[in-house]
């Protein structure tokens, strides 16, 4: 008989745990979902601002009539960067759905995108403040 109770109150006490654990684990979901948000944010931004370069120096291409194969460069680059925005935008999308959000191996794995995508973002800056220099004034 004291075996039954024994079980008996195990079962009640292992679903209360459970219960018990995850409000704590809510607040710290939602930390990190604010975290991956402003993340995302600030690497739109920067990209933005890269493709906002880039246009700017296109025009200023065109309107010096720089050679063709530097204005087609610049648009290949160009398009290069719209495609990295889109990109941007559909993980921000699927960061933002709650069933994506409960799988916590999956957003880890968006995690290390993300980082990845940074520093593509970084280096695509860095790829054409060299393309304006072989361009010249």
């Amino acid at each position: 008989m004291r075996l039954v109770t024994a079980l008996a109150a195990a079962l009640l006490v292992v679903p209360a745990l459970g219960v018990a654990q995850q409000p704590g684990q809510q607040p710290m979901m939602q930390q990190d979902q604010m975290m991956r948000m402003q993340h995302m944010q600030e690497m739109m931004t920067q990209m933005s601002q890269v493709m906002q370069q880039m246009h700017q120096f296109n025009q200023q291409m065109m309107q010096q009539h720089a050679q063709q194969r530097f204005q087609e460069m610049g648009k290949g680059m160009e398009a290069a960067a719209q495609g990295m925005q889109q990109m941007l935008e559909r993980m921000q999308q699927m960061q933002r759905d709650p069933q994506f959000q409960r799988d916590q191996d999956r957003m880890r794995q968006m995690d290390q995108l993300r980082d990845r995508m940074r520093d593509m973002i970084q280096q695509m800056q860095q790829a054409h403040d060299a393309f304006k220099k072989i361009v010249g004034p």
